[in-house]
Formats: C-alpha cells, sequence, structure tokens
C-alpha cells in the first residue's frame, strides 16, 4: 500500500469513529434537552474556565450573535450564569451552574462506556498503542 493510501485510510477510520462517537454522544445529549452547540460552550467553560463572550466566539468559531443567543438561552435553562471577572470588573464571564456540570460528567462517562463497549475483544496492550499514537499525533500538532 502506498503512503498516501495509508493516509487515506487512516482518516476513513478516524472520521467513521468520530461519527459514531458524535451520534452516541449526541442521543446522550438528547436525554438532557441540549444541543450539540450548547454542550460545546458548557465542555469549554468545564475545562477551560469562566470564559467572555469573545473568547467563547474565538474558541468555538461562532459569530457573536450567536453566541449571545446560546448564552441567554442557557442561563434561562439554568445551565449558566453571568459573573464579573474579578481582575477586570467591566468584563463579563459566562460559567457553568452544578446542574451543567453534572451533564458534562454524565455524557462523558456514558462516552468512556460506549468506547469500552465497542473496545470489547481488542487487546489492553493494543488500546494502549492507540492512546499513545493518538497523543503523539495530537502533540505534533501544538
Amino acid at each position: 500500500m502506498s503512503e498516501q493510501g495509508l493516509f487515506a485510510q487512516l482518516e476513513l477510520a478516524f472520521r467513521r469513529f468520530y461519527v459514531k462517537l458524535f451520534r452516541y454522544g449526541r442521543g446522550e445529549l438528547a436525554k438532557f434537552g441540549i444541543s450539540g452547540s450548547q454542550f460545546n460552550i458548557i465542555v469549554t467553560v468545564y475545562f477551560q474556565g469562566p470564559q467572555s463572550l469573545k473568547d467563547l466566539c474565538e474558541r468555538l468559531a461562532l459569530a457573536p450573535s450567536t453566541i449571545s443567543e446560546m448564552i441567554v438561552r442557557m442561563e434561562d435553562a439554568g445551565l449558566v450564569i453571568k459573573k464579573k471577572d474579578e481582575q477586570d470588573k467591566r468584563k463579563i464571564l459566562i460559567d457553568l451552574t452544578e446542574e451543567s456540570k453534572k451533564i458534562v460528567i454524565s455524557v462523558i462517562d456514558a462516552r468512556v462506556r460506549y468506547v469500552k463497549e465497542i473496545s470489547q475483544g481488542i487487546d489492553k496492550k493494543q488500546l494502549e498503542i492507540l492512546r499513545d499514537t493518538l497523543e503523539s499525533m495530537l502533540e505534533c500538532q501544538e
């Protein structure tokens, strides 16, 4: 197999896996009545800490009007809160409620169970090599 063919097969395998994990995750989100975009905001704040609207726009590549509308709906639903930045009182930060933190944990736990389920029959050593290889690929991009 040519090098180009190998990379094409890798891309296809990554895409197929991503689609399966994405679909499974979206099914989990439906249980909480939130959209994928809302979950992306929640996950960003969960892992990166409170974010300004500008930061969220940059991190998620969404228009300010889109983020603003989503934040209003999420605040009304009790998923996020707005608070003043301690370093710059003029700046408003978006933070999570306890409810949205529970959602992140629940969805990630479900996705981990799904990965475990679809990995049945694969040797632990192979899974460790896969993990290490993926981590190496990600590090090359940083």
